[in-house]
């Protein structure tokens, strides 16, 4: 949770009140959440937040021991799939901070392309301290040109 603009739950009761807002946010369909799981155990989530009928923002955390070794890949080319093949989204986009180049790096092995970097975009919070964040992208388009 280092580059992340939220703090690590501090108690159980606070994770199952954001488990209930996101499947209050499941109704909606702007929000769509998967566990990333290593065998039958919970190591990570993926999401795509403020979907519109065009765009999602694609977002992940993993578990810091399960970092670089292909889940985080895995599971965002999974996500980029179902987002253009059931949702029908058109863009799927994603940021992060240029301090945590290996998500970049996961973005560049899915197949999105870099757009761009925003001075001072993201605040945070266990750092309390802004951050430039890289921008990437993929169209429906490019994706099923590149299959």
């Amino acid at each position: 949770m280092r580059y992340e603009d939220w703090d690590v739950h501090d108690s159980v009761d606070f994770t199952r009140g954001f488990i209930s807002y996101l499947t209050d946010d499941y109704k909606t369909e702007h929000t769509y959440c998967w566990g990333i799981q290593s065998g039958e155990e919970l190591i990570g989530c993926i999401m795509v937040v403020d979907v519109q009928e065009w765009n999602g923002t694609l977002a992940y955390y993993l578990r810091r021991d399960c970092w670089s070794k292909g889940y985080t890949t895995e599971a965002v080319r999974t996500v980029i799939s179902y987002m253009f093949s059931e949702v029908g989204v058109d863009r799927i986009s994603a940021k992060h901070s240029v301090n945590n180049p290996a998500s970049g790096k996961v973005l560049q092995k899915t197949g999105m392309e870099y757009r761009g970097r925003v001075k001072d975009f993201e605040y945070i919070t266990n750092k309390a301290e802004w951050h430039d964040n890289d921008f990437y992208a993929i169209t429906k388009e490019h994706y099923l040109r590149s299959k």
